[in-house]
């Protein structure tokens, strides 16, 4: 069985009145690896931008702890690179270290995600490693269907430790 994968995220994108889509193609190689390949896409509805924006690219390898090693949480790491346009962000090139803790309960699934991101071209090379929690809490409606709930954070660089001065919520849905 290949790893299950924790879901998408949305882009950084500053511009206003628009739409955003992930195209995500994962592929499970072992039952404890798997390599993600993300496409962000924009759709500006007003201004002298509209149309449909190609935003950038990710890959994302991720290891599990195997089902057999019997753990009580599920343990995976991710790493994550990726290119962004900078219209879109200017940082363009990023790299993201997502330890994944998550518990399924049933039909409801639970996984928590500190993550530690830095820019690898841009003015954010400056700033350090920031330290970017996340949270997630969504139920199975059906094999094919989980509504939920998620939470991210941006609590500035991990020398430092800021209060969390920007974070962010949504109701998703996501298909698997």
């Amino acid at each position: 069985m290949p790893c299950p994968h924790p879901g998408g995220r949305i882009s950084q994108n500053p511009l206003r009145c628009h739409g955003e889509k992930l195209w995500e193609i994962t592929h499970g190689w072992t039952s404890w690896f798997e390599t993600g390949f993300y496409i962000f896409t924009s759709v500006q509805t007003m201004g002298p931008e509209q149309g449909y924006w190609w935003v950038g690219d990710h890959i994302r390898p991720r290891v599990r702890a195997p089902e057999e090693w019997h753990l009580p949480v599920g343990l995976s790491l991710s790493v994550e690179v990726g290119y962004q346009q900078p219209e879109f962000s200017p940082d363009t090139w990023t790299l993201e270290i997502r330890p994944i803790i998550d518990k399924q309960l049933g039909r409801w699934y639970f996984p928590i995600n500190p993550a530690l991101e830095q820019s690898l071209k841009g003015p954010g090379t400056k700033t350090g490693i920031e330290f970017t929690p996340a949270a997630k809490v969504s139920y199975d409606l059906t094999k094919v269907v989980s509504p939920g709930s998620s939470t991210t954070g941006r609590w500035g660089p991990s020398a430092t430790f800021s209060p969390p001065p920007a974070s962010s919520s949504s109701c998703t849905a996501w298909w698997t």
